[in-house]
């Protein structure tokens, strides 16, 4: 199974979990639209960036509590960046052809 998912910032504001304003990280819950058999492998990239000028700029996305019926997505923001939204496409698969490292 794939997806893709984007984080747009309310109202325009830099990224930042507005629970916390003094982090960078956003964490999200994806569930699958067909459960697995067994845990997946799952792997996320970057696939679009909306910022704004600054010397550093950039964004990561990972993977955690992975299970058969979905997992966690969190993005992460560079210190120095000014991120507007920022989109992540990922993959899930138990293919015994394919290692996702």
């Amino acid at each position: 199974q794939w997806g893709s998912y984007f984080y747009n910032t309310p109202d325009g504001h830099v990224f930042r979990d507005y629970n916390s304003p003094d982090t960078r990280e956003f964490e999200d819950t994806i569930t699958f639209d067909v459960p697995f058999p067994s845990t997946p492998q799952v792997a996320v990239v970057l696939h679009g960036i909306d910022t704004g000028y600054s010397d550093a700029m950039g964004g990561a996305g990972y993977v955690t509590n992975i299970s058969p019926t979905g997992f966690t997505l969190g993005i992460r923001a560079h210190p120095l960046s000014k991120i507007y939204a920022i989109k992540l496409a990922w993959m899930a698969t138990i293919s015994p052809y394919i290692t996702i490292t």
